[in-house]
């Protein structure tokens, strides 16, 4: 009887007769998890040129070879990273790993390595060079992909985010400085700007209107090359700003992203009624800085560009969240929770309830959003694409009081995915301001309150069964403030999760700012939340964070929900657990 042949591409003698699994497998096996994780990895097979273990090929081309051995032949390791450095010199990265020795012995090598938490790891070198700081890591498959998919920013994306940044300042610098220059149709960008921001400052609401463009020619680089049926900004600018303008009015018009284009179509139409000689030398320098960042999209760090120049104050006028803060956040929020969930299931995270009543430009939204397609990849989820559209029409629910905030919000869930269209966004820009004896607290009118007037809505509302208005995408809906017609009303739905980083805000004597009202407003205002604070047992004195969070928590689900605060450094404890005194 013959006897059975052994499979040699898997094991081999081990010591004391016991089988161990050859490398060439486990590499194989380690290629397999990382594509089910979202990594393009591939195991190389052996020929009589020198070849990696794996090679894993980024966005943009960027390369990265794995070295791959048993923790007990990491001096061999070594000497073949070297060798790769010198052999691969345009390789975006070369990495050493070392799988732990007890997974030679396990019956299921493949669930072994899918569930280790022992694998280690080190970036040996880039371009050819050797890292000057060597850091070990060590941890699991997710971790491994998770280094991989930020290398290139690690590596090179910091100082190119900054530089791009100060490309795209200097950009919306010059053409706010030369906006400046028309006295009327300066005013009329500003008032466009100040009429629901409330921003003084007119040099910095031109700054915002100049941003809002470039938003929106950056927006409209990354639609054209997803969706045939936009042009591309040099195509529209063959027609100048009337071309642009034509551009944009189409696509609100006949594919969406109103939020996004129409707030940056009415600066526009702004200026086509000032001179023409005024057109170019406005628009010139934000189409050059288009041009000089577009660079960065292969690395997908379109985002994060996107959000340094929106948590700077020289660019909106105000401070908002930093993407470390919002990623920190977001990821202690989900860290075992919801229990006993399956993120594979693309439909479990939009089934959620996620609110920021002071959404800002949506960082924390944002984070959110990629939070969950993180963790749905890292579970074997394969539909991305449809989580995050579910995720923005579904699960995420924004309100501020600044209309160009919430452009910058709309814009940040859309670019994260170009490709996708969404039926719905969840954004609302919420009144602020008084009217007679009729005051308005932004979203602090949902204190006590599930619903709250709403300053422009991102619809045309229709009304549910209830009789209540429906708000969709569809385009930014002034509210009816005129006195013509109702106030749409937004409502807070009953949260899973509520997310802010409220504003602090505290003046000398304790009296609240309400942005830049009228002295007599704000009086109003100040009063109106005093009583409903009062009726809470909470209070103002210490700033605004306190009102956000009584506005919030009572729609969180009982036992269930939670609440998740970015909280300015004077207000965190010591290391003793102590708070300062308000």
């Amino acid at each position: 009887m013959p006897r059975p042949r052994r499979n040699r591409n898997a094991t081999l003698p081990g010591i004391g007769g016991r089988e161990v699994i050859r490398e060439e497998a486990v590499n194989t096996l380690l290629a397999q998890l990382l594509r089910e994780r979202g990594i393009a990895a591939r195991a190389e097979r052996r020929n009589r040129n020198a070849t990696p273990d794996v090679r894993v090929e980024l966005k943009a081309g960027d390369t990265v070879l794995l070295e791959c051995k048993w923790e007990d032949s990491a001096t061999q390791l070594e000497s073949q990273l070297d060798d790769r450095l010198q052999e691969f010199p345009d390789a975006l990265g070369v990495i050493g790993i070392l799988y732990p020795e007890g997974l030679k012995y396990l019956d299921d090598t493949r669930e072994g390595l899918a569930h280790a938490d022992d694998i280690a790891w080190w970036l040996h070198g880039s371009n050819g060079e050797l890292t000057t700081e060597r850091r070990s890591r060590l941890g699991s498959l997710a971790d491994i992909a998770e280094h991989l998919r930020t290398l290139p920013l690690e590596l090179e994306g910091t100082d190119r985010v900054v530089a791009a940044a100060a490309i795209i300042e200097h950009a919306v610098e010059q053409s706010a400085t030369k906006l400046a220059t028309h006295a009327r149709i300066a005013q009329r960008v500003g008032d466009v700007i100040a009429q629901t921001d409330q921003e003084s400052d007119r040099a910095k609401a031109l700054r915002i209107g100049c941003l809002v463009i470039f938003n929106a020619l950056a927006f409209q680089m990354r639609l054209a090359a997803a969706n045939e049926d936009v042009p591309t900004v040099r195509e529209t600018w063959r027609g100048g700003i009337s071309g642009l303008c034509q551009a944009w009015r189409y696509i609100c018009d006949n594919i969406g992203y109103r939020p996004v284009f129409g707030l940056a179509a009415d600066v526009l139409q702004i200026l086509m009624d000032g001179p023409a000689d005024l057109h170019e030398p406005v628009i010139f320098p934000l189409l050059k800085a288009i041009d000089d960042t577009s660079h960065l999209e292969g690395h997908d760090l379109s985002g994060r560009l996107f959000h340094t120049l929106l948590t700077d104050a020289k660019f909106t006028g105000a401070y908002y969240t930093s993407i470390p803060a919002a990623t920190l956040l977001t990821r202690l929020v989900f860290h075992h929770w919801p229990p006993g969930v399956d993120w594979s299931d693309h439909e479990f995270p939009a089934s959620l309830n996620v609110a920021d009543i002071a959404c800002g430009t949506g960082t924390l939204l944002m984070a959110v959003a990629a939070e969950a397609e993180r963790r749905h990849t890292e579970a074997g989820g394969q539909n991305a694409p449809a989580l995050h559209k579910a995720m923005v029409e579904q699960a995420l629910h924004g309100y501020d009081v600044q209309l160009s905030a919430v452009h910058f919000a709309a814009t940040s869930l859309a670019m994260l995915n170009p490709r996708i269209q969404f039926d719905r966004i969840n954004l609302n820009v919420m009144r602020l301001g008084a009217d007679g004896d009729d005051v308005s607290l932004g979203s602090l009118d949902f204190l006590g309150e599930s619903q709250a007037a709403v300053q422009y809505a991102l619809s045309p509302a229709g009304m549910d069964p209830d009789g209540r208005p429906i708000l969709d995408a569809g385009r930014v809906y002034s509210g009816g403030s005129d006195g013509d017609q109702p106030d749409e009303l937004a409502t807070l739905p009953e949260l899973d999760l509520a997310i802010m980083n409220p504003p602090f805000t505290r003046s000398v004597g304790g009296n609240l700012l309400f942005g830049s009202l009228p002295a007599a407003d704000r009086r109003k205002l100040q009063n109106e939340l005093s009583r409903r604070l009062k009726s809470r047992s909470a209070t103002a004195t210490a700033g605004l964070g306190a009102a956000f969070v009584a506005a919030a928590s009572p729609k969180l689900r009982p036992g269930e929900g939670r609440l998740a605060l970015v909280l300015p450094a004077p207000y965190a404890p010591d290391h003793h657990g102590n708070r300062p005194a308000p």
